[in-house]
């Protein structure tokens, strides 16, 4: 590097298919490795990662997630940039809508937290259906776009665009595939290894994307097992922590390079019961819709 001609570099070793050095990293800096207890670890991202475990041993693999909850495959989905909505709320008898903006003004598109609340609350409205369709309800904010009919979140003389900021059935379709993937991916690691979900004593979620997540909305749409929201615990950005951690301290590098060899990686491919679960997961919030209201009504703890 001409910047740093005399930086060290160390490359994290990766743990097999499409679960690289990025997990390690984040098995190393939520500490999963060194309890008793089991976890599970999201990594949210267009490959949606896995792990499940404790320090006598892990398994971890990865799903093909998409880029749903990144701003991709929507039609106004953006990174989480100034000007990108965060969160939103639909009252249940108007359907009006409200929104937060990233650096506050006016909204020109979707992020991923904004993008995880609005099919929550589309949901929770009754605007869409389990099956992701749009419902008679709330017609005066809907609008038949050349891709179909879709949800009217900011109008035009509003946005900072000054077109309309509009989710569609293929946008929330796209969500359905992302995270019947994703949560589909978790209960096969615990099927491969005969757990029950009560068993999982924390869920960590690795990436910027699990700091501003509404919990109650990931669970509103069945982003992950019907776990208890107290047991969540968000990472932030623990792809560069452990890497930052692993170039400071030797200790800490040797730990990582020792988490490999003993994290089996498990091909979602050849697991014969993978497509089954990822079916049931393809409706809001999933096939065992008991199971999440129970979740989502015992709430977090403060």
């Amino acid at each position: 590097m001409a910047a740093a001609p005399d930086a060290p570099w160390r490359i994290f070793p990766s743990l097999g298919g499409f679960v690289g050095g990025d997990v390690v990293s984040d098995i190393l800096v939520s500490g999963m490795h060194r309890d008793d207890e089991v976890s599970l670890l999201f990594d949210v991202g267009t490959n949606g990662e896995v792990a499940l475990g404790n320090k006598e041993w892990r398994l971890a693999c990865s799903s093909s997630a998409g880029p749903a909850f990144e701003g991709g495959e929507i039609g106004c989905g953006m990174r989480a940039y100034p000007g990108a909505i965060e969160s939103v709320r639909i009252d249940r008898e108007t359907g009006e809508v409200e929104w937060t903006v990233i650096g506050g003004g006016r909204p020109a598109g979707l992020c991923g937290s904004g993008i995880l609340d609005l099919a929550a609350e589309l949901f929770r409205a009754g605007i869409v259906d389990r099956a992701g369709r749009f419902t008679p309800r709330a017609r005066s904010r809907r609008r038949e776009t050349d891709r179909g009919e879709a949800f009217v979140v900011v109008p035009a003389d509003r946005s900072a665009t000054g077109r309309d900021v509009l989710f569609r059935e293929p946008d929330l379709k796209s969500i359905l595939r992302t995270k019947a993937a994703l949560c589909a991916a978790a209960e096969a690691l615990l099927k491969a290894v005969g757990l029950p979900r009560e068993s999982v004593h924390r869920v960590y979620v690795a990436g910027g994307f699990g700091n501003f997540i509404d919990l109650r909305s990931a669970m509103a749409i069945g982003l992950f097992p019907p776990i208890p929201l107290a047991r969540f615990v968000p990472l932030g950005n623990a792809s560069l922590a452990g890497a930052v951690g692993a170039l400071r301290n030797r200790r800490r590098w040797k730990e990582a390079v020792a988490l490999a060899p003993a994290t089996a990686y498990h091909d979602l491919s050849s697991d014969p019961g993978f497509m089954d679960l990822y079916q049931r997961g393809l409706f809001l919030p999933h096939t065992d819709e008991e199971s999440y209201r129970a979740v989502i009504a015992a709430g977090v703890r403060p």
